[in-house]
């Protein structure tokens, strides 16, 4: 949301808002489902939508779209819009390290793999209904969340580094997927936005970049909290931006927009560059 207004345009509405019809859509729409993942498997844990019921949505605001701007205009917006894919930590700390049927069934670079499969699925089914401008960001340094080092740290009170090798065995071999997918896009510009390390350089020296606290998130304790649990009965702490986390999952509002900020300045010469041939 924030990368939307360091590019000038309205925050997105969700898809489901009631406001999100007419005019209001043609400048985006978020599709995203919180708790979800790549795999459809992760979002039935907390029966929220999954990726392949969010695709049916964007179809239907495609076919808005282009009922309201005609073939023509409607075609522009579609082709020229910045498609995001933000998603995957989920289909790890809510999915595969809590289900031991998932973990027996496969081991983690089995389940990167599968993973990867989604990543392309995904992206060429976007391509295919006429998305060219697609980033898709790479995972974060899991083990440095606060509830996973409370969950897994084991008293410790780092980054649990077992956690952040799945995230990096993810990021290593994203870029051979995306670069694949670019060879078989043409007129599409498919990019990697790096989240890992922004957020793991920072964990690492908070100072450097404006903040007092990395291990806990502003909400409750900071330790565990998340989502529901962060209601107005809920103690926060008195100045979120000196958090790098808000709750023990999700950056603060102060951290985002440094990481727009560094996204923006990474993906603009890219997007601002010819399409794939």
């Amino acid at each position: 949301m924030l990368a939307a207004l360091k590019l000038g345009i309205p925050l997105q509405l969700p898809y489901l808002s009631p406001a999100a019809h007419g005019e209001s859509i043609l400048t985006g729409v978020n599709f995203a489902s919180s708790a979800s993942g790549w795999f459809d498997n992760t979002a039935t844990h907390f029966n929220v939508v999954g990726l392949t019921k969010q695709f049916e949505w964007f179809k239907s605001w495609k076919a808005e779209v282009l009922s309201l701007a005609g073939p023509k205009r409607g075609n522009f917006i579609i082709s020229n819009a910045l498609y995001a894919f933000s998603t995957g930590s989920n289909d790890w700390v809510n999915n595969y390290y809590i289900n031991p049927p998932l973990m027996k069934k496969y081991t983690p670079q089995a389940y990167t793999t599968l993973l990867l499969g989604f990543v392309e699925q995904y992206t060429m089914e976007l391509y295919s209904l006429g998305g060219r401008n697609i980033a898709i960001l790479n995972l974060p340094p899991l083990g440095c969340l606060p509830a996973q080092i409370t969950l897994h740290g084991h008293g410790n009170q780092t980054c649990v580094q077992s956690l952040n090798d799945v995230a990096l065995g993810f990021n290593q071999q994203l870029p051979g997927v995306v670069d694949a997918m670019n060879k078989k896009t043409p007129g599409a510009r498919l990019i990697i936005l790096d989240i890992y390390n922004p957020i793991y350089n920072a964990w690492q020296d908070p100072q450097k970049f404006g903040f007092k606290y990395a291990r806990v998130g502003c909400c409750g304790t900071g330790d565990l909290e998340v989502s529901v649990l962060c209601n107005r009965a809920v103690p926060a702490c008195s100045n979120a931006d000196e958090h790098i986390f808000f709750d023990s999952f999700h950056p603060t509002g102060h951290f985002y927009s440094q990481l727009a900020d560094y996204m923006y300045s990474y993906a603009k010469p890219i997007l601002l560059a010819p399409p794939n041939p």
